[in-house]
C-alpha cells in the first residue's frame, strides 16, 4: 500500500474533449484527486491524451491549486513522452483505461531529470469492454507491474479476472458517479413545449448514435413501440443524441409509421440535458455491453425509473423491480413492450420505482462517496485494510 505522498501523476485518454461514461468518470476523478490534494498537501499532475493544451472546460474541476492539467490534442508521442518523464518521479500513477498500460513499461527507465522511483504504486481504471478479453500482450506487461486495478462494477472485475491471469487479490469494485460539476449546476429547465414535444407518456433514451453503439438496442425500443401504442396511444420516443445511426433510427420510424412518435433532436447542450429528463416518464436502454451506465444515474438523479438490460453492469445500477425493470438480452422483442406497458400504465409504480432510484444514487453513488472511495484507495488507514470480497457484487442498499 502507498504511503503518504507528495506527487501523484494521472495519465487519461481525455476528460473535456466530449461527453461520455470514461470522460464523466475521468471528470469525476479530476475533481476527486483537487479534493484530495487539497486536504493532503498534495501535488497532482494529469496528463490528457485527446484534450486540448489547457482544457477551459476543466477550470470548474480545478479549485485547490494543487493539481494542475495538460492536454495533448492527440499527440501520442508528446503525450506518451511528458506523461512517463512525471510518472518515473511519482508516489503514485493512476492509468485511466486499458489502452495506456504498455506506457508502464516506459516508465522503467529512469533519466537524469526523472530518476526511477525506488517503488510507486501503479493503479489501473477498468471501465467495461477494453478488458472484456484477453489484454494484448504489451497491456499485459503492463498489467503485471499494477498495485491495484479499479473496476467500475464487479461485472468489470469477474471479466477481466476470468480472461486475463492476474491476481485476485489486486481488484476493487469502484462504482461510478455522476460529474459532480455537472450534477451541482442549476439550469433552467424547459418544457415539452419549448423542446417541441406533445403531450403524452415520454420515453426517453440518451446515447450515442454510432454503428459501434448497436449493442445498446435502441432500434428495439423503436420496434416495440407499435405494441404500445395499442394501449397507451399518446406515448412517444425521445432518442437524444447523434451518429450515423440517426438516420436509420429516422427510416425506421417511418417505416414502421411512427414518424410522429420518435422524436430525434440529436446532441444537445449540457444546459439542456436535463429538461430532457424531467420531462421524461421513464428512462429505457437496453443495453448489452455497459460496463456500468453513468445515463441511468442521470435518470435517477430525476427520480425516473429505468428499464435495461440484465447484462454487463447495469444490474448493481438499476435493481430489478425496485428502481427499474431488467430484462433478459435474448428476450428483448417479447420482454421489451411488455415492460414498457407494464410502467406506462401504473404512474404509482413509476413514481415509487424513481423515488427509489433517486435514494439509491444519494445512497450509494454520490460524488462524495467516489471521493472517499479513492482517497481509501490511495491512502488507506491501517484498521481497514483487511482484503475485500473478491468479485462481490457492490451492495447497493
Amino acid at each position: 500500500m502507498p504511503q503518504p505522498t507528495s506527487e501523484i501523476a494521472v495519465l487519461l485518454t481525455g476528460a473535456f474533449h466530449a461527453f461520455g461514461g470514461i470522460e464523466t468518470f475521468n471528470r469525476s476523478l479530476i475533481h476527486a484527486l483537487d479534493h484530495i490534494a487539497a486536504s493532503r498537501n498534495l501535488r497532482v499532475r494529469v496528463f490528457s491524451l485527446l484534450d486540448q493544451t489547457a482544457a477551459a472546460s476543466a477550470t470548474p474541476y480545478l479549485t485547490s491549486g494543487r493539481l494542475q492539467f495538460r492536454g495533448f490534442r492527440g499527440s501520442r508521442t508528446r503525450f506518451a513522452l511528458s506523461a512517463c518523464h512525471a510518472a518515473r518521479s511519482a508516489d503514485i500513477v493512476i492509468i485511466g483505461h486499458a489502452n495506456l498500460l504498455p506506457l508502464l513499461l516506459m516508465m522503467n527507465v529512469p533519466t537524469m531529470n526523472a530518476p526511477l522511483r525506488t517503488r510507486s504504486f501503479k493503479c489501473l481504471i477498468a471501465h467495461g469492454i477494453e478488458v472484456w478479453k484477453p489484454l494484448p500482450r504489451l497491456q499485459t506487461l503492463g498489467a503485471s507491474r499494477l498495485d491495484r486495478i479499479l473496476c467500475v462494477s464487479a461485472y468489470t472485475q469477474r471479466e477481466m479476472l476470468r480472461l486475463n491471469s492476474l491476481p485476485a487479490d489486486r481488484f476493487r469494485v469502484f462504482p461510478n458517479t455522476l460529474d459532480p460539476v455537472y450534477a451541482r449546476a442549476r439550469h433552467a429547465r424547459r418544457d415539452r413545449a419549448a423542446l417541441g414535444l406533445p403531450a403524452g407518456p415520454m420515453l426517453l433514451s440518451v446515447s450515442r448514435l454510432a454503428p459501434s453503439e448497436r449493442y445498446k438496442n435502441v432500434a428495439a425500443v423503436i420496434a416495440a413501440l407499435p405494441q404500445v401504442l395499442r394501449q397507451v396511444p399518446d406515448a412517444f420516443y425521445v432518442i437524444v443524441g447523434d451518429g450515423a445511426e440517426r438516420q436509420p433510427f429516422l427510416d425506421l420510424a417511418r417505416r414502421l409509421g411512427l414518424a410522429s412518435k420518435v422524436f430525434l433532436p440529436g446532441a444537445v447542450p449540457d444546459a439542456l440535458l436535463p429538461s430532457y429528463y424531467a420531462a421524461s416518464d421513464l428512462f429505457v436502454l437496453p443495453s448489452t455491453k455497459e460496463g456500468f451506465g453513468i445515463v441511468f444515474l442521470e435518470a435517477m438523479e430525476h427520480a425516473k425509473p429505468c428499464i435495461g438490460a440484465r447484462a454487463g453492469g447495469i444490474p448493481e445500477v438499476v435493481r430489478d423491480g425496485v428502481t427499474g425493470l431488467l430484462l433478459d438480452p435474448s428476450d428483448l422483442p417479447r420482454a421489451l413492450p411488455h415492460a414498457l406497458l407494464h410502467l406506462l400504465t401504473d404512474p404509482v409504480l413509476r413514481h415509487t420505482m424513481g423515488e427509489r432510484g433517486r435514494e439509491d444514487l444519494d445512497r450509494t453513488f454520490a460524488f462524495p462517496h467516489f471521493r472517499d472511495r479513492l482517497q481509501h484507495t490511495l491512502f488507506p488507514t491501517a484498521a481497514a485494510e483487511a482484503p475485500e470480497p473478491v468479485c462481490a457484487t457492490p451492495k447497493l442498499a
